[in-house]
């Protein structure tokens, strides 16, 4: 081989090799934001991790609580059922009831006697002169 075909062969080189020095840049720029988004990624699934664990203590609690507030509705329930005060306070309330009834509508008949009565007055007044 001749040196002008030697140096022919080095320039191409020299061409390839500065487009593989671009594409190597390229491809270093492009490792480093992988890097970059794999490191997100990391640190993504870590708190995904935690959050899941937070979540689960918080369904066992609410789970927990759920039952908890069952067995009191049911032992609400059967107080309620089982009290032997229940039935006096019924009656206390209807007794409370009637007497307000009652009182309402002796308050309306004195109301009613009282107008009744006014206006009777003002008839004879004006009757009588």
């Amino acid at each position: 081989m001749t040196d002008k075909e030697f140096q022919l062969i080095d320039k191409r080189f020299d061409g390839i090799v500065s487009l593989l020095n671009g594409v190597n840049t390229r491809l270093d720029g492009i490792n480093g934001k992988v890097y970059s988004h794999e490191n997100q990624i990391q640190e993504a699934l870590g708190e995904r991790k935690v959050n899941r664990e937070n979540q689960k203590k918080v369904s066992d609690k609410v789970d927990e609580l759920e039952v908890r507030t069952t067995l009191l509705e049911k032992d609400t329930i059967s107080h309620i059922i089982k009290c032997p005060v229940a039935p006096r306070v019924q009656v206390l309330e209807n007794e409370s009831l009637s007497n307000r009834t009652i009182k309402k509508f002796m308050a309306g008949m004195f109301a009613g006697g009282m107008a009744i009565g006014g206006l009777t007055v003002a008839v004879l007044k004006l009757i009588l002169g």
